[in-house]
């Protein structure tokens, strides 16, 4: 089982997730700064995070169907 995540895909998907922590931070502080509530701010920092790598997602996907082949 532990093997399904030892490809280049999974390698991938986990850097674009850590990177995009950090990209989607100095929005979320900018928030916080003007008391938006936690809530909110997740929901919006997901937003923008959901805008700034859509196409990166959509790269790591076509990298998992090229190695299905």
């Amino acid at each position: 089982m532990f093997r399904d995540f030892l490809t280049v895909k999974f390698a991938v998907y986990v850097i674009r997730w850590i990177v995009s922590g950090f990209i989607m931070l100095p929005f979320m502080l900018i928030m916080k700064y003007y008391d938006v509530p936690f809530s909110a701010n997740v929901i919006m920092g997901q937003i923008i995070g959901a805008f700034i790598f859509y196409k990166i997602d959509g790269m790591i996907f076509r990298i998992k169907n090229k190695e299905e082949k």
